[in-house]
């Protein structure tokens, strides 16, 4: 009787620990900072750039909500256990799961090793098949599955991951199997996402490989771990190539509204008309120029310009340092920002692009303006507005004359990018589209 009632009570934990509800907030989460000053603009000076605020654009312009990508795990409060009865505590998912995504895998197997078998031998030897092919040892990772492949200790989350890295098979996007993983599997599906990829990008097909990549980007700021920078930069330069083919390819299959060039039009011309006729679409003239593969912004009479038709969108992470760019929710570019130290905290909230200034004058509150150029001017190359419930703020994203602050909490409050990086933010990013800064 004593045995029967064991086993009932470990079977209701283990229930418990699948079934209870995601915590999809990282560390530290939370924490809103207030306002600062900075080396904000303060006042702003006059806007060269020819968009200008379109009028009664507020800061309640909806994002569109990125693809969904469900961050579950355990409740903290309760451990699982595998078939050893070792305790398996949040903590622990998280590191591993982590490695899982980030490290190669003789890091995975030194952590398995250290661990002092905490995984359980079946979950061990699946977490070392998933890492050895997505490595390219298949013969590594079957001598693993040889070990479990009768084994019905496994979740079924995990022999499907496993199943799917030793096949070689792409998967089209984030499968209904992974919504609802704990970090490890959660680790284990994100690593997989990313080598497919690599891999579809490969194999020449862009549309695929850029929505894979897009969703890593997007999972890893939303992750239970501190986003790795080194990933961050790698699958950053994967989604910029992928989207080469796509988003910025003028013959690739995206959502567009096409546009007839008229005799005496410029590209600015034909942004002012555009926008007139859909008044719903914000998009800028290096938008346009990048979209349709244009080189310079010289256009001729007749020539057919694609205009993308989805909304462009930016996620600020501020806790995680980055910058996503989308278009339609899916990532197009991808930066590293720096963002306020402490004391001068950035803003969180929902934001509205505004004036675009090109090598902008720094306007210090209490101050006489120091000018493009100065030592003294911290702006960089370029500095765009933000605008809250219609009201321009002291805030923006700008450039900087120290990249060695991106990555840190350096800045007065603004976000840093480096020059390069901004110039393309400045070109490509409509005044009038909504963004998201969080911690």
């Amino acid at each position: 009787m004593r045995a029967f009632v064991l086993l009932f009570l470990g079977g209701g934990l283990i229930w418990a620990f699948l079934a209870l509800s995601p915590n999809t907030t990282k560390a530290g989460d939370g924490k809103v900072p207030g306002g600062s000053a900075e080396d904000r603009q303060g006042e702003a000076g006059p806007d060269p750039s020819t968009e200008t605020m379109s009028a009664g654009v507020t800061s309640d312009s909806e994002i569109e909500a990125p693809p969904a990508v469900v961050v579950e795990s355990p409740n903290p409060a309760i451990d699982a256990a595998d078939g050893t009865g070792l305790p398996i505590g949040r903590a622990d998912l998280v590191e591993i799961g982590s490695v899982m995504l980030h490290q190669p895998s003789l890091a995975v197997e030194d952590w398995i090793v250290a661990s002092d078998g905490l995984l359980g031998p079946d979950l061990e030897n699946a977490v070392l098949a998933i890492s050895l092919a997505i490595e390219g040892d298949r013969s590594g990772a079957r001598a693993h599955w040889k070990q479990i492949e009768s084994s019905d200790g496994l979740s079924g989350r995990v022999r499907w991951i496993l199943t799917r890295a030793l096949s070689g098979d792409a998967i089209a996007a984030w499968p209904a199997q992974m919504a609802g993983g704990d970090p490890l599997e959660f680790g284990m599906g994100l690593a997989l996402m990313a080598h497919e990829a690599d891999s579809l990008l490969r194999a020449q097909e862009a549309a695929r490989a850029a929505s894979l990549i897009s969703s890593v980007l997007i999972a890893e700021l939303d992750a239970p771990w501190p986003a790795d920078m080194a990933s961050m930069e790698r699958w950053s330069e994967l989604v910029r190539k992928a989207q080469s083919r796509n988003r910025w390819h003028p013959k690739a299959v995206w959502p567009s509204i096409d546009v007839e060039v008229q005799p005496g039009d410029s590209l600015t011309l034909v942004r002012q008309r555009f926008v007139r006729e859909h008044p719903e679409i914000q998009v800028s003239t290096g938008l346009i120029q990048k979209a349709n593969g244009l080189s310079t912004d010289v256009i001729h009479p007749g020539q057919v310009l694609r205009i993308p038709s989805q909304p462009v969108t930016q996620l600020v992470d501020l806790g995680d340092h980055w910058l996503l760019y989308m278009i339609g929710g899916e990532v197009v570019e991808s930066w590293p920002v720096g963002v306020g130290r402490e004391g001068d905290e950035t803003i969180t909230g929902d934001f509205v692009v505004g004036d675009k200034q090109f090598e902008p004058t720094w306007w210090p509150k209490g101050r006489d303006p120091i000018y493009y150029g100065d030592p003294e001017n911290p702006l960089g190359t370029r500095y765009i507005v933000w605008f809250q419930d219609g009201v321009k703020t002291s805030y923006g994203f700008h450039g900087t004359w120290s990249p060695e602050s991106i990555g840190k909490n350096e800045s007065d409050g603004c976000i840093r990018m480096e020059n390069k990086a901004v110039e393309e933010l400045f070109r490509i990013l409509p005044v009038g589209s909504a963004f998201h800064v969080r911690f």
